[in-house]
């Protein structure tokens, strides 16, 4: 093969890999930016749904209460009531026990969204 052949050839690779990298270089801080605002929505859902769900069981719990366990000296309760209560309480407890779990990672995406997204991206 002619060396003229060759050269022009990774003239034109070069070319192209230059033309590339000048394209990441432009468009990689954006997305950075792009990946670390997305992180830290991920970090405040998984810190704020658990919160709703166990609000959600302790109103649950409080009002089965008050309906159903309180009231067994009245005429119109039911065992059922007191399942109701017992339903309510172990969703609250389910719920705690999510949020705990779940929101302190959330809160720590939250905190430290850098090394989250390099975790991401790496895979891990």
């Amino acid at each position: 093969m002619d060396s003229t052949f060759v050269s022009d050839w990774s003239k034109f690779g070069m070319d192209k890999i230059n033309d590339l990298i000048d394209v990441v270089k432009m468009t990689a801080p954006k997305l950075w930016e792009i990946y670390l605002r997305q992180v830290t929505i991920e970090g405040w859902l998984m810190f704020v749904v658990p919160i709703v769900f166990f609000v959600i069981g302790v109103i649950l719990s409080i009002f089965t209460y008050r309906v159903g366990v309180r009231n067994q000296t009245n005429k119109y309760w039911r065992d059922s009531d007191g399942a109701f209560f017992g339903i309510a309480l172990g969703f609250t407890i389910i719920a705690f026990l999510i949020t705990v779990s779940i929101g302190i990672n959330g809160l720590m995406q939250i905190l430290n969204p850098e090394y989250y997204a390099i975790q991401s991206i790496l895979g891990r």
